[in-house]
C-alpha cells in the first residue's frame, strides 16, 4: 500500500477512497456511493477538515450526464471486484494455481495487483443485475463480453 498512497483498503480487504469509507458507515456496509449519496458524504468529509462546498444548480442534464458517468464508474468497479473474487474462489483456482505454479508469483503480489479472473459474460451480467447496475450502459462500457470470458483482469 505504501507504493500506492491513492489507493486506501478499509477492514475486509476492501479498497476505496475516505469517500467511500464515510458513506459505508453511515450505511452500515461496504459500499461505493453514487450521486448524491457521494456528494453528501464529499460534504461530510469537507466538513470535518473545516471547508464547505460551494453550492450551485445543476441543469437537468448536467444531473443525467454526472449520474451515467458515475453509473459507469461503479460498473467498472463491480466487476473488477467480482473478477478479484472469482480469481481467489473455486472458480478461478485453475487461474490462481496458474500464476503460482508457471508464473512463479506470489499470492501477495497478485492480491496488491489486484488481478483477477473473468469467469463469464452472463455471470458478470447476473452480478451487475443483483447490485442494480443498468446493464445496457454495462454493454456501453464494454465489460459484457464473451472474448473475455476466462482470462485474467488487472484493476
Amino acid at each position: 500500500m505504501a507504493r500506492y498512497p491513492a489507493l486506501l483498503r478499509w477492514g475486509c480487504e476492501f479498497a476505496g477512497d475516505p469517500i467511500a469509507y464515510i458513506h459505508s458507515i453511515k450505511v452500515n456496509r461496504w459500499e461505493h456511493p453514487k450521486g448524491l449519496d457521494w456528494v453528501e458524504a464529499l460534504r461530510e468529509a469537507a466538513s470535518r477538515v473545516g471547508a464547505a462546498l460551494p453550492e450551485r444548480e445543476h441543469s437537468l442534464r448536467e444531473i443525467e450526464i454526472a449520474a451515467k458517468w458515475e453509473m459507469r464508474r461503479g460498473i467498472l468497479a463491480a466487476v473488477y471486484a467480482q473478477c478479484r473474487d472469482w480469481l481467489w474462489g473455486e472458480v478461478g483456482s485453475g487461474a490462481l494455481n496458474h500464476l503460482i505454479a508457471e508464473r512463479s508469483m506470489s499470492r501477495e503480489a497478485i492480491a496488491e495487483l489486484g488481478l483477477g479472473y473473468y469467469h463469464s459474460k452472463n455471470e458478470v451480467a447476473a452480478a451487475l443485475k443483483e447490485q442494480n447496475y443498468d446493464l445496457e450502459i454495462a454493454e456501453e462500457v464494454g465489460v459484457l463480453t464473451r472474448k473475455w470470458e476466462g482470462l485474467g483482469t488487472v484493476t
